[in-house]
């Protein structure tokens, strides 16, 4: 069933239209992507889903040398753009998009139904990088109490909880969080955070990782055509 859900995921990472190529998540790969409009490799070198750097190196032959248009999925955690209907809020949320350059250079881009849209001709051997903000956001259930039964925070794709036997508190920011040398069973390193309880008095607790995968990276709202 795990081995059927990780193909399952690594067939929805690209999608196509007549006009490009969707990005739907991040993972190191190689993709040789052909349609009858153009013909590309796509290489993606990324430290995701622990580390916030994503790297694109364009190869292949892209017929004509026509523009192409590249759509960089952009996830709801990105930008605290919670899917609709979701019964969780973001508190925390980095209120930016990453910073993109093509071949070093900051390049000019829009974003469209959550994903970031650059519209250029590419030559081999071009390549795209970013950051991901990687800020701790605390997620909740909107209604309580079953709220405050975990604490859980949202550090990039990645989802951190804890069991908190009725505690509640406001998790900070900054240096307040970061990832330990500790691990959990499975070899996951631990998060460390600091919480200002309802008193005032601060609480130093670990979190440890309750989600991991790709579709914590591609959840969105428009509909792609896949070939």
């Amino acid at each position: 069933m795990a081995a059927q859900s990780l193909m399952d995921i690594m067939g929805m990472m690209y999608a196509t239209d007549s006009l490009g190529v969707y990005v739907n998540f991040y993972r190191n790969s190689s993709s040789h992507i052909r349609t009858s409009d153009f013909d590309v490799v796509i290489d993606q070198l990324t430290e995701m889903p622990h580390g916030r750097r994503v790297k694109l190196r364009m190869g292949g032959r892209i017929k004509g040398q026509q523009p192409l248009v590249l759509r960089l999925r952009m996830p709801y955690w990105c930008y605290g753009n919670l899917p609709i209907g979701q019964p969780y809020v973001l508190s925390g949320v980095p209120d930016k998009l990453p910073v993109v350059y093509v071949n070093g250079r900051e390049a000019f881009y829009k974003m469209e139904k959550g994903y970031l849209v650059i519209n250029r001709k590419w030559n081999r051997g071009d390549e795209v990088f970013f950051d991901f903000p990687f800020e701790p956001q605390r997620l909740q259930l909107r209604q309580a109490p079953a709220a405050e039964t975990l604490f859980t925070v949202q550090y990039g794709p990645l989802l951190y909880g804890t069991a908190t036997g009725g505690f509640a508190g406001e998790l900070l920011p900054g240096k307040h969080v970061t990832l330990l040398e500790d691990t959990n069973r499975y070899g996951h390193s631990l998060l460390g955070a600091t919480v200002k309880q309802p008193d005032g008095k601060t609480k130093a607790i670990k979190l440890e990782p309750v989600a991991v995968g790709a579709a914590c990276c591609w959840f969105h709202d428009a509909t792609t055509k896949t070939k």
